[in-house]
């Protein structure tokens, strides 16, 4: 009887004590969005579009143009910076193009050659109508001269694409050192380009004079802020409800007091987390005017969508 009791009690309490802690905080917010028609989440606002400059070669800052927050326009200089001796030797390698002097002078050699063997066969033709050489001889050297022919021929169009492809890889470095340059020729120091039209919103910090940068090291990313972007993640059964147009409001944490609205232009098609044991959110990012410049990227937003509108 005593065990039936407790039985009894401990269903009673269960039925009482209403859904697990997680459930009844879910069950809540879906409530409240019901009544407020709305859904609430949370993002980041990110650059629409953002490009990175990296250094080329290592080398040490000589001058710094701009900093932090400035406009700059694709291509404008924005630093200088003198190359180190490992870099400069490198490119004496690449400028210098010996292998295309080396290719020149095999070809000369062969066309020397050529001529030679041009000089022996007409004499040998000469001999061997006055019956003076065999005619086995002669045909020894017409063979070995289609053969230094055909050499040349070979060699001429590996030349060729060796200058072809020099050609290509000085325009290459003249990207890369933002000088122009010429053959043989290596430059003291190498400039720093913008990569894009926009704001400098990252800078390297050692990117000062004096300063010294590794090849491969990130000097700046310019970015496009306005206009910008927001990045929410939203859950599968509010995503479906969702399509491109739609309106939202958001604040920002950090700027508070102020209201903003964007507009729904992307919508992912596959959730974050593929995994089947997991929730599905998916990405939503809106677009947001930003005219004068207070959105930062990085910023954190409550995003509210109004259902309906």
């Amino acid at each position: 009887m005593l065990k039936f009791f407790l039985i009894l009690t401990c269903l009673w309490t269960s039925l009482t004590a209403g859904p697990p802690a997680w459930a009844a905080e879910e069950t809540s917010v879906r409530q409240n969005r019901g009544k407020a028609q709305e859904i609430v989440v949370v993002g980041k606002l990110y650059c629409s579009i953002k490009r990175s400059l990296f250094m080329s070669y290592a080398g040490i800052i000589t001058s710094v143009r701009t900093n932090i927050g400035q406009a700059v326009r694709e291509g404008e200089e924005v630093a200088r910076y003198k190359l180190d001796q490992l870099s400069t030797l490198g490119l004496y390698n690449r400028v210098g193009q010996l292998n295309i002097r080396d290719r020149e002078f095999q070809l000369a050699n062969l066309e020397h050659d050529i001529k030679k063997t041009e000089a022996n066969v007409r004499e040998l033709r000469r001999l061997a109508q006055e019956k003076l050489a065999a005619s086995e001889n002669l045909k020894q050297v017409e063979e070995y001269l289609q053969v230094l022919q055909k050499q040349r021929a070979l060699l001429q169009k590996k030349l060729q694409s060796e200058r072809e492809f020099a050609q290509e890889d000085l325009k290459v470095l003249n990207h890369q050192l933002g000088v122009p340059l010429k053959p043989g020729q290596v430059p003291k120091e190498a400039v720093l380009k913008a990569p894009m039209t926009g704001h400098i919103i990252y800078l390297h910090p050692d990117l000062k004079e004096g300063g010294e940068l590794l090849q491969g090291a990130p000097v700046m990313t310019v970015g496009s802020m306005n206009p910008m972007l927001l990045r929410v993640q939203v859950h599968e059964i509010e995503m479906v409800n969702m399509k491109i147009g739609d309106k939202a409001e958001f604040t920002v944490d950090s700027l508070p007091g102020h209201k903003y609205t964007g507009q729904v232009s992307r919508i992912a098609w596959s959730p974050t987390n593929p995994q089947w044991e997991q929730p599905s959110y998916y990405e939503v990012e809106l677009t947001v005017t930003n005219p004068d410049l207070t959105l930062k990227e990085g910023l954190r937003c409550q995003v509210t969508f109004l259902r309906g509108k």
